[in-house]
């Protein structure tokens, strides 16, 4: 039998109760009898939406980490399966918390403005998200790499209440990947080069034009993957046929960035050929955006004459197959067409570009 919360009020010497039946009924103090009324329904109605408005969020009580989302690799990782181990929050109704990880617990703060919650734990966490009925979505949590996912211990939770989860494509992943170079990963080489170890590919070296320093600090271009890419494509269209250089350079076996990986050289011979129109060391800008122009995908405006384009790219699979290139390679080329102040937005499968 289903479960009835019964609420009673006393207003104006008539007790009303809301059993979650369809007729609701008023007892009369004074002569306790029972009679159904039209008007007894909507009281009740009226009650019972005052009583859900009223709900105030978050709702306290401990919040349980179910999972996080890797905001640079779009990946989703139950909490049991990370460093972390486990997370904790636990609320309540005063405005302070307590933040648990790794059964290590640190008080801190919460608010609620204008429907969203922000937990500060100092020299922990500070973060903001959204929170209903038991499920709290929390972005920069743990880390600022990372969203996570809690429910309310005990609560109820409803499926159309849990958020959906953006994840980027592989695209949008390579594409900040290239903008955004965590330079403590890189490290000088002998050779005046400097090394540093990609999403998906094998080691890359990095020509010193491709990094530069500003007063003691190394910062990497934004387009240097592109640069590497297109060296070494040119690299391969010099070399002989050569099976043994083929498999063994760390720069063919990851397949040059192209679309299919190739099983022979000649397969690749053939591929890079194909990308090597606009993928070219030191390449004009307009010449990749010409070729991008010709895509079946690719729906906007490009004015060559006065250095203004604005498009959108409605499928990153399709064109990443059109051209030739695997989804990261054409992240990489993005990002070596950002330029200054050009706008780039990703949404799933698709890309705005527009130019400033």
């Amino acid at each position: 039998m289903a479960k009835r919360a019964c609420l009673f009020v006393l207003t104006l010497g008539v007790l009303l109760c809301a059993c979650g039946v369809n007729n609701p009924t008023t007892v009369n103090q004074s002569t306790d009898e029972i009679v159904e009324t039209t008007e007894t329904a909507a009281a009740a109605e009226l009650i019972n939406s005052q009583s859900n408005s009223s709900i105030k969020e978050p709702q306290s009580g401990t919040y349980i980490a179910d999972r996080i989302v890797n905001k640079n690799r779009g990946s989703e990782q139950l909490v049991n399966e990370t460093p972390w181990e486990n997370i904790f929050l636990d609320v309540k109704d005063d405005g302070t918390c307590t933040y648990i990880a790794k059964n290590k617990s640190v008080a801190g703060t919460w608010s609620y403005v204008n429907d969203t919650v922000y937990i500060s734990i100092p020299g922990k966490i500070d973060c903001y998200g959204t929170v209903k009925n038991g499920v709290m979505y929390l972005n920069n949590c743990p880390t600022d790499d990372y969203n996570a996912l809690l429910f309310l211990d005990g609560a109820e939770i409803n499926e159309a209440d849990i958020p959906h989860v953006y994840h980027p494509s592989t695209t949008e992943i390579a594409y900040n990947h290239a903008m955004n170079i965590n330079l403590k990963e890189c490290e000088k080489k002998a050779n005046g080069r400097y090394q540093y170890y990609t999403i998906d590919y094998d080691t890359v070296l990095f020509r010193a034009e491709d990094c530069h320093e500003i007063q003691g600090m190394l910062f990497i271009n934004k387009d240097a993957f592109f640069n590497i890419f297109a060296l070494s494509i040119d690299k391969f269209l010099s070399e002989t046929d050569n099976d043994y250089t083929f498999y063994n350079d760390h720069y063919f076996s990851t397949t040059l960035g192209l679309y299919n990986k190739p099983d022979t050289r000649a397969e690749a011979l053939k591929s890079v050929k194909k990308v090597s129109s606009f993928m070219r060391p030191d390449v004009e800008r307009a010449e990749i955006l010409k070729v991008i122009e010709q895509l079946s995908v690719t729906e906007g405006v490009f004015d060559y004459n006065n250095e203004k384009y604005e498009f959108i790219i409605s499928d990153i699979g399709k064109a990443s197959k059109e051209l030739g290139i695997s989804e990261e390679m054409l992240g990489y080329t993005i990002a070596y067409l950002s330029g200054g102040n050009n706008i780039i937005t990703f949404d799933d499968n698709s890309i705005s570009y527009q130019s400033k």
